[in-house]
């Protein structure tokens, strides 16, 4: 019987696979100590003597990584699991074979589904990039050798990507061809972000002689590549075994605060009641949010917290007017001091609909969230209303301070809301200021401002499609939004106060 030359091909990887995949570095690999993965795994992922398994020990990624990854096992090899099952080895993955809470932040907008400006290393431009965001890419870590893993497997099952600029058979052609970057248009600058959490891509360092120009120029793209990512995406991390050795759950039960910013609507403010299950890492939510133009959004939700600090939820309110927030996904990450938590809550069928989010422990002190007027105008005098919590019944005027150029009257007070009168002198100085109440500090709770001098909609591009037939259609939101000059009085500059 002949054997087609694509099927040879497949059968030389799978092999080139195996040996590469049961050589790793000698002193590398996180050891896989649960008997759920090593019974199901163990088929085709070989243990070493120190627990280790072909490729699962040597990546370490997000839940969704490991989801995607047990999800392709299940399509492409047959792999069978109940849903059950499958939902406890990814949580112990997620834990023992995840990501420190510093690198969760660096990709952490791909979890959330934010569009975001990114910052492409020229090494990853004509590899990775072309078909990944670069936080995909940011969400996991790997040794060199299971990063050449990696781009093995595209070439084999995405033949086309060996056309990628780098995916080359030899490394060193004699006329090599490298394709010319392409602008990501769906992903250029939409900052400042309108809401009360901006997030941006971080900045990477780069290996020696691995940016563009350095190294030897015949390098294949995807050498530099792969020297990019073991030099800053690589599994080993002293940071990783110091945040293992003091891994613990946090107790999160209690009252939050609640910050949030849903385009087209605008800031919300509210109240989160978590409760935790019998399993130490599951909980259950109740939330009120209220909006500027009245809505009041009461939700009840569930919770799995991975690896500590990573909130992954759902959470529903059917009887909300507004249609996107009726069912969401809630994704945040703990901070490390355990009192506060940021991230994103959205539509599962309609990502791109959804709210920033941001919510404060509340203790025993005075606690400070926010205003619904971030902006005072100068010469007015506006209704604030503050929030927070444990606000004392014997608050006055003179225990509350919005800087100078400003005077409080009227005070009302709630245990959880201060409404009264700020006015704003003519003459004050533009720019932030702190609000101090009886000794408690928010920063940069207001600015003053005395005109608007331009306006923006945001995004400044972005991408829609139409559908809801076969596929769903693709959403773009845009808010038109106000800005100050500054005290440099100049536009598009550092300063620049956002109204």
């Amino acid at each position: 019987m002949r054997i087609k030359p694509i099927l040879l091909l497949l059968a030389c990887f799978t092999c080139a696979v195996t040996f590469l995949a049961q050589e790793p570095s000698p002193d590398i690999g996180v050891p896989v100590t649960d008997a759920a993965v090593r019974a199901a795994c163990s088929g085709c992922h070989k243990a070493d003597d120190k627990g280790r398994m072909t490729r699962i020990s040597y990546i370490r990624t997000t839940p969704e990584g490991w989801q995607e990854i047990i999800k392709r096992m299940i399509r492409n090899h047959g792999l069978q699991m109940e849903p059950a099952k499958a939902r406890n080895i990814v949580k112990y993955l997620s834990n023992d074979h995840g990501l420190t809470p510093n690198e969760a932040r660096l990709g952490f907008y791909e979890v959330e589904k934010r569009v975001v400006n990114e910052k492409i290393p020229a090494e990853l431009d004509q590899t990775c990039r072309r078909c990944h965001t670069l936080g995909r890419i940011l969400s996991q870590r790997r040794t060199r050798e299971d990063w050449q893993l990696l781009a093995n497997m595209h070439v084999a099952i995405f033949p086309l990507s060996e056309g990628q600029g780098s995916f080359v058979v030899n490394p060193n052609p004699p006329n090599p061809v490298i394709v010319p970057a392409v602008a990501d248009l769906s992903r250029e600058s939409d900052s400042p972000h309108p809401g009360p959490i901006p997030t941006a891509p971080p900045e990477m360092s780069q290996p020696a002689g691995a940016g563009r120009g350095g190294g030897n120029p015949n390098d294949a793209g995807l050498d530099r590549a792969l020297n990019y990512l073991a030099a800053n995406l690589g599994l080993d991390s002293p940071q990783y075994n110091a945040w293992r050795a003091n891994f613990r759950y946090p107790r999160l039960e209690g009252t939050w605060s609640v910050e949030s910013y849903l385009p087209g609507k605008g800031r919300g403010f509210g109240q989160m009641t978590i409760q935790r299950e019998t399993a130490e890492d599951e909980y259950t939510t109740r939330t009120t949010i209220e909006f500027a133009d009245g809505e009041k959004t009461t939700r009840t939700g569930k919770v799995l917290l991975y690896g500590g600090y990573s909130w992954r939820g759902t959470s529903t309110d059917a009887e909300a007017r507004t249609p996107q927030i009726k069912d969401l996904r809630e994704v945040m990450l703990l901070s490390d001091d355990l009192e506060s938590m940021r991230g994103r809550w959205f539509s599962g069928a309609y990502d791109e609909n959804g709210m920033d989010v941001a919510v404060r422990k509340v203790g025993r002190d005075i606690l400070l969230t926010s205003t619904d007027h971030p902006r005072l105008i100068s010469g007015k005098t506006t209704t604030v209303k503050v929030y927070g919590a444990n606000f004392p019944a014997d608050l006055r005027t003179a225990d509350v301070d919005f800087g100078p150029g400003t005077a409080v009257s009227n005070l009302r007070a709630t245990p959880s809301l201060l409404t009264l009168d700020v006015a704003v002198t003519g003459d004050a100085a533009v720019g932030f200021r702190d609000l101090i109440v009886r000794g408690k500090v928010a920063r940069k709770v207001v600015a003053l401002f005395d005109r608007i001098d331009y306006i923006r909609i945001l995004p400044e591009q972005g991408m829609a499609r139409l559908g809801g037939v076969t596929f769903p259609k693709g959403l773009q939101q845009f808010d038109a939004v106000a800005y100050h000059n500054g005290p440099d009085k100049r536009q598009n500059t550092a300063d620049d106060i956002e109204l």
